[in-house]
């Protein structure tokens, strides 16, 4: 669903961009159960007005590893976010076929 840009996030909310200082008020900074996430910058596809890839690393015990990369792009006041996961760690990542599919996404937005 698109929604028009106001602003900063709620709060409580923040996101892994410059200025960033952690978890949001009342959210604990350890990772539950003994499990971790890491994340990965992959950079700004050259697109529109903008857009962000970023790759998700989770890790719970007992459990498989999780991958997960997310695309966030915007054209005027239409915002899109491209999800994905799989088994497997960052390094798995199929990172030049997600930039693009985050760049056709963000090209097919509707102002």
């Amino acid at each position: 669903m698109a929604r028009p840009r106001h602003g900063s996030a709620p709060p409580g909310r923040s996101h892994p961009e410059p200025g960033w200082t952690g978890p949001g008020p009342g959210r604990s900074p350890q990772p539950p159960r003994g499990g971790g996430a890491s994340w990965q910058d992959h950079g700004k596809p050259a697109v529109e007005e903008g857009a962000h890839v970023y790759g998700v690393d989770t890790s719970i015990p007992g459990s498989e590893p999780g991958l997960h990369p997310y695309g966030i792009g915007r054209d005027g006041s239409t915002v899109t976010v491209v999800m994905w996961g799989r088994m497997g760690h960052l390094a798995d990542a199929p990172v030049p076929a997600f930039r693009k599919t985050t760049t056709a996404a963000v090209n097919r937005l509707d102002p």
